[in-house]
Order: C-alpha cells, then sequence, then structure tokens
C-alpha cells in the first residue's frame, strides 16, 4: 500500500487542493539551498574541531581549551552522512545524477565532473588552509603558524579528494544509468 492511498492523506489532498507546479519547483529549490547550508556548516564545523585539535597536538599544547575538541565523529555528523548516501541512492534509483544537462547522458560527461572536481579541490586546499591558520593562530602567535606546511596540507586532500571525487562521480553515474535503463525497459514492457 503506497502513503498516496491512505484515506487520511486523500482527505488531506482533497481539503489543501492540487498543488502549485511553481511553488512546488520554489520549495524544492529553497529546501535544496537550506540542505546544502547546513551540510556545508556542518562540514566546516567538523573540519575546524579536527583542525584545532590536531594543531593543539602540533605544537605540544595539552592544556590548551582545543584540545581534545572534537577527536571523535560526532553522531549528528554520522547521521548527516547517511543521510547523504541515502539522497544519493534515491537518486541514482531514478535514474539521474544531477540537474542539468549532464542528468542522463549516454557517455560519462568526463570534463563535466573533472571540473567540478577540480572545482572542489581547489575550494577544499583554501578551507583546509585556512581553518588550520585560523587554529593555530588562536593558540600560537602568528610568527609560529605553519602558513607553508598549512597550504602544503591542504594541497595533499585536494589531489586525494580530487581523484576520490571522480570515482565517486563515475560509480553513481554507473548505477544511474543501470536505475535508467531498468526504468525504461519496465515502461517499454508496460506498453
Amino acid at each position: 500500500m503506497k502513503l498516496s492511498e491512505l484515506k487520511l492523506i486523500k482527505q488531506w489532498h482533497s481539503y489543501v487542493g492540487p498543488t502549485d507546479e511553481r511553488l512546488e519547483k520554489e520549495s524544492c529549490k529553497i529546501y535544496r539551498t537550506g540542505f546544502l547550508l547546513l551540510t556545508s556548516g556542518m562540514l566546516l564545523y567538523f573540519i575546524y574541531g579536527l583542525t584545532a585539535d590536531q594543531v593543539a597536538w602540533v605544537h605540544n599544547i595539552s592544556n590548551d581549551p582545543h584540545s581534545n575538541f572534537q577527536t571523535t565523529i560526532s553522531p549528528l555528523l554520522i547521521w548527516l552522512f547517511i543521510v547523504c548516501v541515502i539522497c544519493a541512492f534515491i537518486q541514482t534509483r531514478k535514474g539521474f545524477i544531477d540537474t542539468n544537462r549532464f542528468a542522463e547522458t549516454d557517455e560519462f560527461p568526463l570534463g563535466y565532473f573533472a571540473l567540478i572536481s577540480g572545482l572542489v579541490s581547489t575550494l577544499a586546499v583554501f578551507v583546509i588552509w585556512a581553518m588550520r591558520c585560523i587554529a593555530e593562530l588562536q593558540i600560537v602567535s602568528a610568527d609560529e603558524v605553519f602558513w607553508i606546511a598549512n597550504l602544503a596540507v591542504g594541497m595533499v586532500f585536494g589531489i586525494i579528494l580530487f581523484v576520490l571525487l571522480l570515482l565517486i562521480f563515475f560509480l553513481y553515474y554507473i548505477s544511474a544509468k543501470h536505475s535508467r535503463a531498468r526504468i525504461e525497459s519496465k515502461l517499454n514492457k508496460e506498453q
């Protein structure tokens, strides 16, 4: 039994009336923006916590208030990761990987996903560098901050992230393509 077949749901739909497609589309954009802001903020918080703890360790500061700031992954971040994986899984089951012209291509759009991976990785390099520098500035003086070393750490993570993102996008594409073929074959059988 589907949710839409329940008597209470049918009564609700008859009470509120038909859905305005424009409002539905705008609501989806708003919720998407909110979700992206929430996940980005939580990710920055998580990176800062790990960075502050690691920087305090590097400078051998054990009495620092940032020491052991966040050495374990909180249940909230685990839940966020699970939600993101579920969203990606549902999207691939529906047979698409993006909402633009590359959503349902026959061949993997390597250039597009390399560009996305490159932009995200470049942003990650500077975010990691900035977070490490900010965390260090809070516990040591500016002349003791490892400016270049922090950039090098960010670059290493950026390179690793680029490769991982490209691989994840490829696997994501393959999964969505198989789902799309399954959906199309099911629709052809029904006709």
